[in-house]
């Protein structure tokens, strides 16, 4: 295995690039999300309804691709780094989080002990999503492609998908969500919690996941791997984006 011959400033600066990537990529900055965020759709309450049901699919297994991004790593502190955000994903609140929530208005009430696909489920039910067997096939494939992906990826490749591809552009994808959710007429914030949650905490998953790529890009292939794993995860969510879009975009306007 070919490897980088170049200090820690040089992985570094690899690093750096691959965040510029993958914050600057159309998957973080779709038109979807603009008009979610904005209102600017025929029918932006049902749109959000639509995200709500749809994006589901692939929310409600995250825990899954957490747990097979682990199975991935020889390391065990990188499986111990990657097990704290399983572990806040199933609803633990760690003390410094605590004050952080606490200081933006976050009732720690809302969210500690509560698993984040419970909370997700309390958005879906707040504004009238039913559980359903059946999704759009663009959610459908995303799903089944990233389990797919993670079956098979090398580490690297796993942790550029769920880390630099996805933990490190949750806060940018969130934003325009929480901003959507604000303007849904009754719908509170503590309903609404999930994605103001992730807005303010998932930067220190991306921090843990930054660690191990650090030491996954030590050498050429794990270099390529990374960037791989992330660029699949992009499209795969751009792809979804799109087809969310056209969905939205064909709806009836609201009477």
């Amino acid at each position: 295995m070919p490897v980088v011959h170049a200090g820690p400033d040089t992985v570094d600066s690899f690093l750096d690039r691959l965040e510029t990537e993958a914050q600057s990529h159309r998957a973080v900055r779709h038109p979807y999300l603009t008009a979610l965020s904005t209102g600017d759709l025929p029918n932006s309450e049902a749109a959000l309804r639509d995200f709500a049901c749809q994006y589901g699919c692939y929310s409600r297994d995250f825990t899954r691709y957490l747990c097979l991004t682990i199975a991935r790593l020889d390391n065990p502190a990188h499986r111990a780094l990657l097990t704290e955000n399983f572990l806040e994903e199933s609803g633990m609140v760690e003390e410094d989080k605590r004050e952080i929530l606490e200081s933006e208005g976050i009732d720690i009430a809302w969210i500690a002990n509560v698993p984040h696909q419970e909370l997700f489920r309390q958005f879906q039910n707040a504004i009238g999503v039913e559980q359903q067997s059946r999704y759009c096939i663009e959610a459908e494939t995303w799903r089944a492609t990233v389990l797919d992906l993670l079956h098979q990826a090398d580490a690297a490749r796993a942790v550029g998908a769920i880390g630099l591809g996805t933990e490190g552009i949750v806060r940018h994808l969130y934003h325009p969500l929480a901003a959507a959710c604000r303007r849904q007429p009754g719908l509170t914030r503590q309903e609404a919690v999930f994605f103001e949650l992730h807005c303010l905490v998932d930067d220190d998953h991306a921090k843990a996941l930054r660690q191990i790529a650090f030491d996954l890009a030590q050498t050429e292939t794990g270099q390529w791997s990374l960037r791989l794993g992330m660029h699949q995860s992009l499209v795969l969510r751009e792809t979804f984006w799109d087809g969310m879009y056209r969905r939205a975009v064909a709806m009836k306007p609201a009477e």
